[in-house]
């Protein structure tokens, strides 16, 4: 009777595994990066990255598909396995009906828009000071994300929302005051995830060929709410450091929307263009990079009101060898951060490529010079060449 046992959940045990798939996919890079940050020369260094991904589907007796997948360079801090936070972790289900998607997705203005971005280096050299993901609005509160989106013919649609929902950012300063994401609220008895409207979002995407052309097209718009915010809108360098000198006081209602335009050609042109514009969307950093990987190099310059960005990304791809450049500028009521981007990478064929990139962006203030802020320029410089391996 054990042995009938035995055998019975062995084959249901085999019947489930060949309806559902585990794979496992990576990446790794090695090379040497090196630049200017601001005038301070940044010595050539060794990079060495990698990178891997679980991905995990299956399907229903009902023909429904479903499936998971975590980033593990994404999960580090353990919120993957945290039921209330986001870590890294991307999880579907899809029909006939559409596909619903949560945890670590686009928000529907992202997935809507294509980003004017062609081609890859081994530290991101396109994505300057100038370069726009197109994801200001997701993340604004816990980065759990939930989208659903459809698909008919050429046409794409899909409605996204984000839930305030997380008290960790909600702290006491020395003055008494509550802090909520560094900017001081009036109420003491403010309660976070009831003081903010969940960010809501919907994008339509349309694709399409003309002449031997493929086109593509993008429109997305995002929102979301906050009640009694205290925050600084401008301020004076006194010592290097910034002192506020003025703050607005009231409801903030962030706002973004965006269109993207793409096109490809059989000769191997491509071209992408996006404009977004956005309104109350606050940003204490101007010029935010990521030079060493250690996530600390920004340019604090206040909370500065986002006002737009434009973008621009051409390339070329003859055998195996692609070409691209890349430009964009984002407009500040005070400030504007630009940059551009020279890509060159050259398939080596079974997941393996060269790849070689550079980047020079720009950060202005409005009345103020790079000394002000203690630094010798007011430009950034990367460049990188290395191999890049996907499995």
């Amino acid at each position: 009777m054990n042995k009938l046992l035995l055998a019975s959940t062995a084959l249901v045990a085999s019947a489930t595994f060949a309806m559902a798939e585990v794979d496992l996919s990576g990446s790794a890079e090695m090379g040497v990066f090196g630049g200017e940050t601001f005038g301070e020369d940044q010595d050539l260094q060794f990079h060495t990255d990698i990178d891997v991904t679980f991905t995990m589907s299956g399907e229903t007796d009902q023909g429904l598909t479903f499936g998971a997948s975590i980033d593990l360079d994404e999960s580090d801090d353990g919120d993957a396995f945290d039921n209330s936070k986001q870590g890294g972790e991307t999880i579907f289900i899809s029909g006939d009906w559409g596909t619903l998607t949560m945890g670590d997705t686009d928000g529907a203005l992202d997935w809507a828009m294509d980003e004017a971005i062609i081609g890859a280096s081994l530290i991101d050299d396109n994505e300057h000071l100038g370069y726009n993901g197109n994801s200001q609005l997701d993340g604004l509160y816990d980065g759990q994300i939930a989208r659903y989106d459809y698909s008919f013919g050429d046409f794409g649609v899909a409605v996204s929302f984000e839930i305030s929902d997380d008290e960790s950012d909600v702290t006491i300063d020395d003055d008494g005051n509550i802090v909520l994401n560094d900017n001081v609220i009036a109420d003491s008895d403010f309660d976070q995830s009831d003081n903010r409207d969940p960010v809501w979002g919907i994008g339509f995407k349309y694709a399409t060929e003309f002449n031997g052309w493929d086109m593509g097209f993008g429109l997305g718009y995002q929102s979301g709410s906050a009640d009694d915010v205290l925050v600084d809108t401008d301020a004076d360098i006194i010592d290097g450091e910034y002192t506020v000198t003025r703050r607005y006081y009231g409801d903030v209602d962030p706002e973004a929307w965006g269109i993207s335009m793409s096109l490809g050609m059989d000769n191997g042109f491509q071209a992408i263009v996006n404009y977004s514009d956005y309104d109350e969307l606050y940003q204490t950093k101007v010029g935010d990079f990521d030079f060493t990987g250690d996530g600390d190099n920004s340019l604090e310059v206040g909370a500065q009101e986002l006002d737009k960005h434009y973008g621009i990304a051409m390339g070329y791809e003859f055998g195996e060898l692609l070409v691209a450049a890349n430009y964009g500028k984002f407009d500040y009521d005070n400030a504007e951060s630009r940059g551009w981007g020279l890509i060159m990478n050259y398939d080596l064929g079974g997941g393996a490529s060269l790849q070689a990139g550079y980047s020079n962006s720009k950060v202005e203030v409005d009345g103020l010079d790079a000394e002000d802020f203690g630094l010798d320029d007011d430009s950034v410089e990367t460049y990188s060449f290395g191999i890049s391996m996907a499995f």
